[in-house]
């Protein structure tokens, strides 16, 4: 159990168990792991208990329902996949990604979400401790109807060999095939359009939030929170800490970079219901449609490898053993 929902009326629309790091401290022996359950709600709220059902931190970065949390790891981090190098477009991270049910997508950046879910664990914030921070972009899709049933972000374009890139990029300056930084699969639940490839070459505002902690509902942003987050953030990620022009702080619920769509697969009446990634080395999804098939989608190529029938009701899930997925 994780509590009762604290705004009236709302319900719980998504869940994921998430595993957290624990650095070891003098009363322990060594480092532990801990684990976290990430609750959407009807209302938009994005809230964090722990495995006990203690509330770590609740934000809401936007007012519709919130239908989806999913974790995503980079190709770099997965050591069971070892063939080719890749090279992206640019620097892929790990992110969780929240989809809502009029297709926004927040991508909210795993390691400085550990960070402040580690801290939350640890009790580091006692009396006049700085409130920790973590970093997120918020993006919106042309859709003639805002209304999903599944929207997921697959990261920048990756390039296994480095001549690939300069022959696609010579060829076109499509974002399809160009070098694009953010990319998204999103099943619409209006229109002819059974699913559509959501691409952009530009880099999304990232905004910086002020983790609210259980009991102590932070209500204003101090200086000690923009500081703490310039040498965190700026200090990983390379760019220059004299400035504040890249990040916002999240003072409001604000709009979404939109992105465009790059191409849509239009097989009327065919739409597809939910996506499943695979681990990202392999760069394939699995997606069931409302005629009781699963497509095996090349997210690279963008092709269709395989199609089942006969799996109405279906669910998909990637099980990675030492010989692949």
């Amino acid at each position: 159990s994780v509590g009762e929902a604290p705004v009236s009326g709302e319900t719980i629309t998504s869940l994921l168990c998430m595993d957290v790091y624990t650095p070891q401290h003098q009363q322990q022996k060594q480092a532990s792991r801990s684990l976290c359950v990430v609750v959407g709600y009807s209302s938009g709220y994005l809230r964090i208990y722990s495995m006990y059902g203690h509330l770590l931190t609740t934000h809401r970065f936007h007012p519709q329902p919130l239908i989806r949390i999913r974790q995503r790891m980079p190709a770099q981090a997965n050591s069971m996949h070892t063939a080719g190098e890749m090279r992206y477009a640019t620097e892929d991270t790990e992110e969780v990604c929240l989809t809502y049910a009029d297709g926004t997508v927040v991508s909210v950046d795993g390691r400085s979400l550990y960070l402040a879910l580690r801290l939350c664990l640890s009790e580091a914030l006692d009396g006049g401790a700085e409130e920790p921070v973590f970093q997120y972009k918020k993006w919106s899709f042309e859709l003639n109807e805002p209304l999903v049933s599944d929207a997921v972000s697959y990261g920048p374009t990756a390039h296994r060999d480095p001549l690939a890139a300069l022959a696609k990029s010579a060829l076109t300056s499509s974002p399809l095939l160009s070098d694009a930084t953010a990319r998204f699969l999103v099943a619409p639940q209006h229109g002819d359009a059974a699913f559509g490839v959501f691409m952009t070459n530009e880099h999304a505002a990232t905004s910086v939030s002020a983790v609210d902690i259980a009991g102590r509902m932070a209500a204003r942003v101090t200086g000690a929170v923009l500081n703490m987050a310039r040498s965190y953030f700026w200090r990983s990620s390379g760019a220059p800490s004299s400035g504040l022009d890249s990040v916002s702080v999240a003072t409001g619920i604000e709009a979404g970079t939109t992105v465009p769509c790059a191409f849509a697969v239009r097989d009327s009446p065919r739409k597809v219901l939910d996506i499943s990634l695979a681990p990202a080395a392999y760069g394939l999804a699995a997606l069931t449609d409302s005629l009781g098939r699963i497509l095996l989608f090349d997210l690279e190529s963008c092709e269709a490898v395989q199609m089942l029938k006969g799996q109405r009701g279906s669910q998909c899930a990637w099980l990675e053993s030492g010989e692949g997925p």
